[in-house]
């Protein structure tokens, strides 16, 4: 056979292939529309919740959509989508636009069978509806959160049905945007009308007083108290037993006053979660006192913010002896919310401020070794090289909060050389993907979570942006 020839018939026989081919990946298209077929008629006599999340996910679509972009048909399209699963009618009660008409509101209660309810209510005369409100009373039973905004033009008649009966399925209560001499009449019985509260979020001071008596203290597991002098903040927390998460915002104690210690320890023996906003009083204040009769056995998670008007030292030996009483606290958070205009020149002014610097963290950080988290916020002059070098691990030394994972510093400065900075990163820092086997001779956990901001008047120089480039792309933020 001559070479002619053989061509010839290689090429015939690559044509047939290729058209082979074409056929195969004809018929494997149409399989696949035929599967899609199955799929589909499987599905179109099936109850809606064994349906798959996409098509869910298409159908609620309509129920959360803006009602400008609905067709007139809507309500009839809803009707026909039951039986319903529990999971997405909790996201379609949600969504405010599904209770933008009466009839709507009644369709989703009838509908909404055993599900708890949580309801906003804005106490203005063009935001409540009279009889959206009776339709949820008749819901009342099933309504456990309950939030009332009350602005300074408050209609408060409007929702004077909300306290004609009890309402024992109440957990949560959020009273909020309070302004101006606002109130509903009488206060009411706390107790008696929401008998099995948990959690009361209140916007400010005296709203109890002003709304309210009687508030079960004893039985809140949640309570954001407004503001208070201390002497009226311990009065309310030696009642509350069962705190596990406690928000207060307290004044100072004046600087120059003597204040004698609380007789008895306040044990607060669930308490988990403690955030304190320190309130400025124009003058030069302290906080020591608040620290002093605290046992907090459990507390995982503390946060101290300075307001902005807040010029209060930093109580070092207060919070020293606190510390032996929770040795539990995992998460430390603090933060200045007030942007102090700092000389860079002198360190010092800050700590005529609030007198927390590197000197007063160093101390904390030794006394919660199974501290996870740090994140401190605004102060200028407190990361510097002497706290990077005392972080950095080294073999040889044991190691400063050696669980330490997270580190979110935000508006630090530029108040240490970007070696130290870099040293204490990479001594606690490995890539996600690096082998367990390689890592386990480190006496310190993973340092997985970072975020150094040192503001844009001090940023961090591009070298050493480029250096930790294997870093930031690891998913951290260093600028």
């Amino acid at each position: 056979m001559d070479t002619a020839n053989s061509d010839h018939l290689i090429a015939e026989s690559e044509a047939k292939i290729s058209n082979f081919d074409s056929q195969i990946e004809n018929l494997q298209a149409l399989r696949a529309e035929e599967y899609q077929k199955i799929a589909v008629l499987k599905y179109l006599g099936s109850p809606i919740h064994v349906l798959p999340m996409e098509v869910l996910g298409e159908i609620f679509s309509f129920s959360i959509a803006p009602v400008r972009d609905r067709a007139t048909d809507f309500q009839e399209n809803l009707n026909v989508i039951i039986p319903i699963s529990q999971t997405e009618l909790a996201i379609t009660l949600e969504s405010y636009s599904s209770w933008a008409e009466i009839a709507w509101v009644a369709s989703w209660l009838r509908r909404s069978m055993h599900l708890p309810l949580s309801v906003v209510i804005i106490a203005e005369e063009n935001h409540t509806n009279p009889a959206v409100l009776n339709e949820i009373l008749l819901a009342k039973s099933r309504l456990t959160h309950l939030e009332i905004v009350i602005p300074a033009a408050a209609f408060l008649s409007a929702i004077e049905p909300l306290f004609e009966a009890p309402l024992d399925a109440l957990q949560t209560l959020r009273i909020t945007e309070v302004d101006g001499e606002s109130s509903w009449g009488e206060p009411i019985n706390l107790s008696a009308w929401a008998p099995n509260l948990r959690t009361l979020i209140l916007p400010k001071e005296d709203v109890e007083d002003t709304f309210f008596y009687d508030i079960p203290w004893s039985q809140l597991v949640h309570l954001q108290l407004p503001i208070r002098i201390p002497d009226e903040c311990f009065t309310v927390l030696r009642q509350c037993v069962n705190l596990e998460r406690l928000d207060v915002s307290i004044f100072a104690w004046d600087a120059f006053d003597d204040y004698p210690p609380e007789e008895m320890n306040l044990i607060l023996r669930n308490l988990c979660h403690m955030t304190i906003m320190l309130l400025g009083t124009y003058q030069l204040g302290v906080f020591g006192p608040l620290f002093q009769p605290l046992v907090l056995p459990e507390l995982t998670s503390l946060k101290i913010v300075y307001d902005e008007d807040a010029d209060v030292l930093w109580p070092q030996a207060e919070f020293s002896r606190f510390q032996s009483r929770c040795p539990s606290l995992q998460h430390l958070e603090i933060e200045v919310i007030k942007d102090f205009d700092l000389d860079d020149d002198d360190p010092m002014q800050l700590e005529t401020t609030t007198g927390f610097t590197s000197r007063s963290l160093l101390p904390i950080l030794r006394s919660f070794p199974a501290l996870k988290s740090l994140t401190l916020s605004s102060f200028s002059h407190c990361i510097n090289d002497t706290l990077l070098a005392a972080l950095q691990y080294r073999a040889s030394d044991e190691p400063l909060v050696p669980r330490l994972e997270t580190l979110s510093w935000d508006g630090i400065g530029h108040g240490f050389e970007e070696s130290a900075l870099e040293a204490m990163i990479r001594s606690r820092w490995r890539p996600a993907g690096q082998s367990p086997a390689a890592t386990s001779s480190l006496a310190v956990a993973r340092l997985a979570n970072i975020s150094i901001r040192c503001g844009e008047k001090s940023p961090l120089s591009e070298p050493f942006i480029a250096r930790m480039q294997d870093c930031i792309e690891d998913g951290n933020i260093i600028s």
